[in-house]
């Protein structure tokens, strides 16, 4: 008897030992700052908070974390996006906070060439050319390549990327509350109770899960 009831405790106590369990609900602080955040997860939610119609192609995997920073002390608190991460314990994947540019937009790898073109379409490109002519050597032709980075915007990346910049979380010292948006992907689907958010910034780490509405 004494041996079941002892089974009995011990599997009662296994949920509560979980780690999420452990977690602070949506809100958590140290000595220097206090830190709330609401998820904004699925298609709608995320166009209703950024107030569009539709999101482009590549950002429906886009979700959103609202964040409120408060200051406890008088000295002001540093604001990094860098300084946060999401968290999926359904597979363990994670990921900091995305930049505006890095939401809306492609991003393209260009490449110029300097020079003559010599030696055909691989020369173009700065490879060099090795060739014979009845029997004799050919003297390699290279051609110099600028490459650059050049990003290409759509007039609706362009219109979204105003919105997503009026609304993150501002990156500067406060000392006063602050709240915006951060803008996260994680791949496949994920519910509200698989995911924390992690802060690491004044005071040291703080970790929140979400509240599984």
């Amino acid at each position: 008897m004494k041996a079941g009831l002892c089974w009995l405790l011990v599997a009662c106590a296994v949920p509560l030992m979980g780690g999420d369990a452990k977690l602070p609900l949506e809100e958590a602080s140290n000595e220097f700052v206090d830190v709330s955040c609401h998820l904004i997860l699925g298609k709608d939610s995320v166009e209703q908070a950024l107030g569009v119609s539709s999101l482009p192609k590549g950002a429906e995997s886009l979700i959103l974390v609202s964040v409120t920073l408060r200051p406890l002390t008088d000295k002001p608190v540093p604001v990094s996006l860098d300084e946060f991460t999401l968290l999926s314990s359904r597979d363990g994947q994670h990921t900091e906070a995305l930049e505006p540019t890095e939401v809306a937009g492609d991003t393209m790898l260009v490449l110029k060439q300097k020079g003559p073109k010599e030696g055909g379409l691989m020369a173009q490109a700065g490879v060099p050319m090795w060739g014979t002519l009845s029997g004799v050597g050919v003297t390699p032709a290279t051609v110099n390549v600028d490459t650059k980075v050049e990003t290409k915007k759509s007039a609706q990346d362009e219109g979204l990327l105003k919105i997503l910049e009026s609304k993150v979380l501002p990156e500067k010292p406060t000392s006063n509350t602050v709240t915006g948006l951060l803008y996260f992907e994680i791949d496949g689907k994920v519910k509200p109770k698989d995911l924390s958010l992690i802060y690491r910034g004044e005071g040291g780490k703080l970790e929140m899960r979400f509240n599984p509405k």
